[in-house]
């Protein structure tokens, strides 16, 4: 109807000024977050998620792997969950073109076999038929800065990256929520500036529940000293 589109336009704008904003501390001149290339990305989203009035939320999520594996040099087959868990990690790592997939997907494919079902199992939970689905708030930062870092590199960071899933599991194994937000930007900090790859790989730390009723949903990774 033309009221759910309005608040949905109204929603993905709400999403669009927040995400112009990330870079906001580093300059008021303009958005430096909002590039070309961060527009054609949210472009697409954009595009894709309109379809969300006459589509299911599953589907529409579907189009928008099958859209963004088109740069990034990756087959995907909604049927396969291997497929979908590798698109998702593809756009989490910020690949956006067939260089940074094939990295990507190497890095994948070279963690032990268990730990890429488990890994898997993770990236695949929606919070629709598999519940709680676990949303790492700046996980791409993570991830993004662990592969420019000659020293820490991609396997790393999906070793950790499933560390911290095991981890908001264990602390949300509880949770009547269907998804659960952890925030990890302490971990893409450390990722970004640590030059000792066994360091990273040892690197404890825990999961904190926010306070009051937010608890149940929202949580922050805080390193261990």
């Amino acid at each position: 109807s033309l009221g759910e589109g309005s608040v949905l336009g109204f929603f993905l704008f709400r999403i669009f000024a927040a995400m112009c904003g990330i870079l906001g501390k580093a300059s008021l001149e303009g958005s430096l977050f909002m590039n070309e290339k961060m527009f054609r990305n949210f472009k697409m989203g954009l595009d894709v998620l309109n379809r969300l009035q006459h589509e299911s939320p599953e589907h529409v999520f579907h189009c928008f792997l099958s859209e963004r594996t088109k740069s990034q040099g990756l087959d995907f087959d909604p049927e396969k969950m291997e497929s979908r868990a590798l698109a998702r990690l593809a756009c989490m790592s910020r690949a956006f073109d067939q260089n940074v997939g094939s990295e990507v997907s190497s890095a994948f494919h070279s963690l032990e076999a268990t730990e890429r079902e488990q890994l898997m199992v993770f990236l695949d939970a929606n919070g629709i038929r598999v519940k709680p689905s676990f949303l790492l708030y700046n996980a791409p930062n993570l991830l993004d800065s662990s592969r420019k870092n000659q020293q820490i590199g991609l396997q790393r960071a999906m070793h950790m990256l499933l560390k911290i899933y095991k981890k908001a599991a264990q602390e949300y194994s509880d949770t009547s929520s269907a998804v659960v937000t952890v925030m990890v930007d302490e971990m893409a900090v450390f990722a970004a500036k640590c030059c000792d790859p066994d360091l990273f790989a040892a690197t404890n730390f825990d999961i904190t529940r926010s306070a009051g009723a937010k608890g149940n949903s929202l949580g922050v990774l805080v390193l261990k000293s």
